[in-house]
Protein backbone atom coordinates (compact mmCIF):
# COMPACT_ATOMS: atom_id res chain seq x y z
CA UNK A 1 0.00 0.00 0.00
CA UNK A 2 1.49 3.31 -1.05
CA UNK A 3 2.50 5.64 1.77
CA UNK A 4 1.36 9.26 1.56
CA UNK A 5 3.95 11.90 0.72
CA UNK A 6 5.17 13.96 3.67
CA UNK A 7 6.08 17.56 2.95
CA UNK A 8 9.05 17.32 5.33
CA UNK A 9 10.64 14.71 3.05
CA UNK A 10 11.01 17.15 0.18
CA UNK A 11 14.63 18.35 -0.05
CA UNK A 12 13.50 21.97 -0.55
CA UNK A 13 10.98 21.79 2.32
CA UNK A 14 12.82 20.43 5.37
CA UNK A 15 10.72 21.06 8.43
CA UNK A 16 13.69 21.92 10.58
CA UNK A 17 15.13 24.66 8.38
CA UNK A 18 15.27 28.29 9.56
CA UNK A 19 11.90 29.95 9.16
CA UNK A 20 9.86 26.94 10.15
CA UNK A 21 8.04 24.43 7.96
CA UNK A 22 9.31 24.77 4.42
CA UNK A 23 11.46 27.66 5.54
CA UNK A 24 14.22 27.34 2.94
CA UNK A 25 11.81 27.32 0.04
CA UNK A 26 9.64 30.05 1.51
CA UNK A 27 12.45 32.42 2.44
CA UNK A 28 13.97 32.19 -1.03
CA UNK A 29 10.88 32.45 -3.23
CA UNK A 30 8.76 34.80 -1.15
CA UNK A 31 11.67 37.22 -1.06
CA UNK A 32 12.17 36.90 -4.81
CA UNK A 33 8.49 37.46 -5.60
CA UNK A 34 8.25 40.39 -3.18
CA UNK A 35 11.16 42.03 -4.98
CA UNK A 36 9.30 41.78 -8.29
CA UNK A 37 5.92 43.02 -7.06
CA UNK A 38 5.93 46.76 -6.53
CA UNK A 39 3.45 48.52 -4.30
CA UNK A 40 1.69 51.10 -6.52
CA UNK A 41 1.73 53.59 -3.64
CA UNK A 42 5.51 53.22 -3.49
CA UNK A 43 5.67 53.86 -7.22
CA UNK A 44 3.78 57.14 -6.83
CA UNK A 45 6.07 58.27 -4.05
CA UNK A 46 9.13 57.40 -6.13
CA UNK A 47 7.85 59.50 -9.04
CA UNK A 48 7.25 62.50 -6.79
CA UNK A 49 10.57 62.16 -4.97
CA UNK A 50 12.87 61.32 -7.89
CA UNK A 51 11.14 62.95 -10.86
CA UNK A 52 11.41 66.52 -12.08
CA UNK A 53 8.12 68.38 -12.50
CA UNK A 54 8.10 69.57 -16.12
CA UNK A 55 4.43 70.30 -16.86
CA UNK A 56 1.04 70.75 -15.23
CA UNK A 57 -2.42 71.18 -16.70
CA UNK A 58 -5.55 71.96 -14.69
CA UNK A 59 -8.63 69.77 -14.95
CA UNK A 60 -12.12 71.22 -14.71
CA UNK A 61 -14.99 69.73 -12.77
CA UNK A 62 -13.52 69.46 -9.27
CA UNK A 63 -16.02 70.95 -6.83
CA UNK A 64 -14.06 70.46 -3.62
CA UNK A 65 -10.47 70.34 -4.81
CA UNK A 66 -8.25 71.90 -7.42
CA UNK A 67 -7.25 69.08 -9.75
CA UNK A 68 -4.45 68.96 -12.28
CA UNK A 69 -2.30 66.52 -14.21
CA UNK A 70 1.38 66.80 -13.37
CA UNK A 71 4.08 65.42 -15.66
CA UNK A 72 7.39 64.30 -14.19
CA UNK A 73 10.61 63.55 -16.04
CA UNK A 74 12.34 60.58 -14.45
CA UNK A 75 16.14 60.13 -14.22
CA UNK A 76 16.13 57.70 -17.16
CA UNK A 77 14.41 60.22 -19.43
CA UNK A 78 10.91 58.70 -19.31
CA UNK A 79 7.87 60.77 -18.40
CA UNK A 80 5.15 59.86 -15.91
CA UNK A 81 1.81 61.59 -15.34
CA UNK A 82 0.00 61.81 -12.02
CA UNK A 83 -3.24 63.42 -10.87
CA UNK A 84 -2.72 66.00 -8.13
CA UNK A 85 -5.58 67.24 -5.92
CA UNK A 86 -5.25 70.11 -3.47
CA UNK A 87 -7.85 71.21 -0.93
CA UNK A 88 -8.22 74.52 0.87
CA UNK A 89 -7.46 74.36 4.58
CA UNK A 90 -10.49 74.02 6.80
CA UNK A 91 -12.74 72.42 4.16
CA UNK A 92 -12.35 68.83 5.33
CA UNK A 93 -9.80 67.99 2.69
CA UNK A 94 -7.85 65.71 5.01
CA UNK A 95 -10.93 63.48 5.38
CA UNK A 96 -11.41 63.30 1.62
CA UNK A 97 -7.75 62.46 1.12
CA UNK A 98 -7.90 59.77 3.81
CA UNK A 99 -10.96 58.26 2.09
CA UNK A 100 -9.20 58.20 -1.28
CA UNK A 101 -6.06 56.56 0.12
CA UNK A 102 -8.05 53.97 2.08
CA UNK A 103 -10.24 53.27 -0.94
CA UNK A 104 -7.16 52.61 -3.06
CA UNK A 105 -5.99 49.94 -0.62
CA UNK A 106 -9.45 48.35 -0.31
CA UNK A 107 -9.79 48.31 -4.09
CA UNK A 108 -6.46 46.54 -4.42
CA UNK A 109 -7.52 43.96 -1.82
CA UNK A 110 -10.80 43.27 -3.63
CA UNK A 111 -9.26 43.26 -7.10
CA UNK A 112 -11.29 46.33 -8.14
CA UNK A 113 -9.51 48.87 -10.32
CA UNK A 114 -9.30 52.21 -8.55
CA UNK A 115 -6.45 54.73 -8.64
CA UNK A 116 -3.51 54.16 -6.33
CA UNK A 117 -3.35 57.20 -4.03
CA UNK A 118 -0.95 58.78 -1.55
CA UNK A 119 -0.90 61.87 0.64
CA UNK A 120 1.30 64.58 -0.84
CA UNK A 121 4.60 64.20 1.06
CA UNK A 122 4.89 67.99 1.12
CA UNK A 123 1.37 68.89 2.25
CA UNK A 124 -1.38 67.15 4.27
CA UNK A 125 -3.95 69.12 2.24
CA UNK A 126 -2.93 67.60 -1.11
CA UNK A 127 -2.64 64.17 -2.65
CA UNK A 128 -1.36 62.32 -5.68
CA UNK A 129 -3.29 59.71 -7.63
CA UNK A 130 -2.58 57.28 -10.42
CA UNK A 131 -3.76 58.56 -13.81
CA UNK A 132 -5.86 55.76 -15.28
CA UNK A 133 -6.08 55.48 -19.09
CA UNK A 134 -9.78 55.70 -19.84
CA UNK A 135 -12.85 57.88 -20.32
CA UNK A 136 -16.04 58.39 -18.36
CA UNK A 137 -19.39 57.43 -19.95
CA UNK A 138 -20.28 61.13 -20.00
CA UNK A 139 -17.17 61.90 -22.02
CA UNK A 140 -17.86 59.03 -24.42
CA UNK A 141 -21.50 60.05 -24.84
CA UNK A 142 -20.50 63.66 -25.51
CA UNK A 143 -18.33 62.45 -28.37
CA UNK A 144 -21.46 61.06 -30.02
CA UNK A 145 -23.67 64.13 -29.58
CA UNK A 146 -23.32 67.71 -28.40
CA UNK A 147 -26.13 67.38 -25.86
CA UNK A 148 -25.52 64.41 -23.61
CA UNK A 149 -28.60 62.41 -22.72
CA UNK A 150 -28.49 60.87 -19.23
CA UNK A 151 -29.98 57.62 -20.54
CA UNK A 152 -27.30 57.33 -23.21
CA UNK A 153 -24.57 57.79 -20.64
CA UNK A 154 -26.19 55.36 -18.21
CA UNK A 155 -26.43 52.69 -20.91
CA UNK A 156 -22.70 52.12 -20.61
CA UNK A 157 -23.12 50.72 -17.11
CA UNK A 158 -25.58 48.07 -18.37
CA UNK A 159 -22.96 46.99 -20.87
CA UNK A 160 -20.17 46.67 -18.32
CA UNK A 161 -21.68 46.02 -14.91
CA UNK A 162 -21.78 42.22 -15.18
CA UNK A 163 -18.26 41.87 -16.57
CA UNK A 164 -15.54 40.57 -14.21
CA UNK A 165 -14.19 44.08 -13.60
CA UNK A 166 -17.71 45.44 -13.19
CA UNK A 167 -18.57 42.85 -10.57
CA UNK A 168 -15.40 43.60 -8.64
CA UNK A 169 -16.18 47.33 -8.73
CA UNK A 170 -19.70 46.52 -7.54
CA UNK A 171 -18.35 44.62 -4.56
CA UNK A 172 -16.07 47.56 -3.79
CA UNK A 173 -19.04 49.97 -3.98
CA UNK A 174 -21.13 47.74 -1.76
CA UNK A 175 -18.55 47.51 0.99
CA UNK A 176 -17.78 51.22 0.94
CA UNK A 177 -21.45 52.24 0.55
CA UNK A 178 -20.58 54.33 -2.49
CA UNK A 179 -23.41 56.81 -3.02
CA UNK A 180 -22.35 58.63 -6.20
CA UNK A 181 -21.12 56.13 -8.77
CA UNK A 182 -22.73 58.23 -11.50
CA UNK A 183 -21.55 58.31 -15.11
CA UNK A 184 -18.83 60.84 -14.31
CA UNK A 185 -17.29 58.76 -11.52
CA UNK A 186 -16.16 55.66 -13.33
CA UNK A 187 -14.03 54.96 -16.39
CA UNK A 188 -14.08 52.60 -19.33
CA UNK A 189 -10.41 51.74 -19.61
CA UNK A 190 -8.52 51.71 -22.87
CA UNK A 191 -7.44 48.54 -24.67
CA UNK A 192 -10.17 46.39 -23.17
CA UNK A 193 -9.01 46.95 -19.59
CA UNK A 194 -12.54 46.83 -18.18
CA UNK A 195 -13.90 49.49 -15.83
CA UNK A 196 -12.43 51.49 -12.97
CA UNK A 197 -13.90 53.64 -10.22
CA UNK A 198 -12.75 57.18 -9.48
CA UNK A 199 -13.57 59.93 -6.94
CA UNK A 200 -13.94 58.27 -3.55
CA UNK A 201 -13.48 61.28 -1.28
CA UNK A 202 -17.12 61.05 -0.20
CA UNK A 203 -17.48 57.32 0.46
CA UNK A 204 -19.49 56.37 3.55
CA UNK A 205 -17.16 54.65 6.01
CA UNK A 206 -19.52 55.02 8.97
CA UNK A 207 -22.27 52.60 7.97
CA UNK A 208 -23.90 50.54 10.71
CA UNK A 209 -22.95 46.89 10.23
CA UNK A 210 -25.91 45.82 12.40
CA UNK A 211 -28.38 47.75 10.28
CA UNK A 212 -28.31 46.03 6.89
CA UNK A 213 -30.66 48.56 5.26
CA UNK A 214 -28.41 51.41 6.39
CA UNK A 215 -25.08 49.77 5.64
CA UNK A 216 -25.83 48.00 2.35
CA UNK A 217 -27.06 51.19 0.73
CA UNK A 218 -24.67 51.76 -2.13
CA UNK A 219 -26.10 53.80 -5.01
CA UNK A 220 -24.08 52.22 -7.80
CA UNK A 221 -25.15 50.41 -10.98
CA UNK A 222 -22.34 47.94 -10.35
CA UNK A 223 -23.53 47.12 -6.82
CA UNK A 224 -26.83 45.93 -8.35
CA UNK A 225 -25.00 42.71 -9.15
CA UNK A 226 -25.39 41.91 -5.47
CA UNK A 227 -28.52 43.81 -4.40
CA UNK A 228 -30.92 43.19 -7.31
CA UNK A 229 -32.43 39.71 -6.94
CA UNK A 230 -33.57 39.73 -10.57
CA UNK A 231 -29.98 39.52 -11.85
Amino acid sequence: MARGWDESEHPRHPADTPGGRGGEFRDHWVGAVAALIRDPQDDLLQIVREGKLVDRSELSGGQMARTEIRTYEMPGGTHRELVHKSYSEGRGGEIGIAHEVLASHIGAALGARVPASIVDPDSPHSMYMELLPGKTPIALASEQSEQVDDYEAAAYSWEHRSTPSGRRLGLFDLYLSTKDRHEGNWLILEDGGGVAGIDHAGVDLEGDWEDEESYWSADSPFAYNYTDASL
